[in-house]
């Protein structure tokens, strides 16, 4: 899958369902650049439901899907929200490895550069310049979208080099920021002045 899914398995006659509509409509706004939010009417659609292997006595069942129908994570906690946006964060988060590359060291930015070369059909590294503990699962998000287009890196805070690194590629402002630096100039960054608002923004 080229994004990330939240999918509520629901009975549109089953009361807890119906309760818990008003806050399922908050979602889209809670993880908005991190996940795109489904859902799917067991009652209408049964079969669908049986094939992706949802239990009808337990219904809602709610999943973060993070490749095909059958990579997935089950969401355990209560049916709020705000809980459930914590969830969607966290899965994306551990979603991160293998997406965004670290970059702890100008060698890094030199073989991630190399992977530029190999793979990003746009010829371009995104990188995050991030202040922050934690990758925002937006960024985590992007990545996934944008796989086999371009490569997205990140530099944290936690890095030795990073308030040289950050000098270097003109990111000391207001942080976290997002430099991209193409394959044939990545002595020449490009500061990123566009808003947050996700895919449309950085394309």
């Amino acid at each position: 899958a080229k994004s990330f899914w939240v999918v509520q398995y629901y009975s549109s006659s089953e009361e807890l369902c119906k309760t818990f509509a008003k806050e399922w409509e908050k979602l889209p706004e809670l993880v908005f650049g991190a996940a795109r939010v489904g859902a799917v009417d067991c009652d209408a659609q049964r079969e669908l439901c049986e094939a992706h292997g949802v239990d009808l006595s337990a219904l809602p069942v709610i999943r973060v899907v993070t490749g095909g129908p059958k990579a997935y994570h089950e969401y355990p906690g209560e049916l709020a929200a705000e809980s459930l946006q914590n969830f969607v964060a966290q899965v994306v988060r551990q979603a991160a490895p293998g997406r965004v590359r670290p970059v702890l060291s100008e060698e890094d930015v030199a073989r991630v550069m190399d992977e530029v070369d190999e793979i990003a059909e746009w010829d371009a590294l995104v990188l995050l310049v991030n202040n922050k503990t934690l990758t925002p699962p937006m960024y985590v998000s992007l990545a996934q979208q944008f796989k086999g287009k371009l490569v997205m890196g990140e530099l944290k805070l936690s890095s030795v080099w990073f308030h040289e690194l950050a000098w270097q590629y003109r990111a000391e402002g207001d942080l976290p920021t997002v430099v991209v630096m193409c394959g044939r100039a990545p002595e020449a960054p490009i500061m990123f002045d566009g808003d947050d608002k996700g895919r449309d923004s950085l394309e």
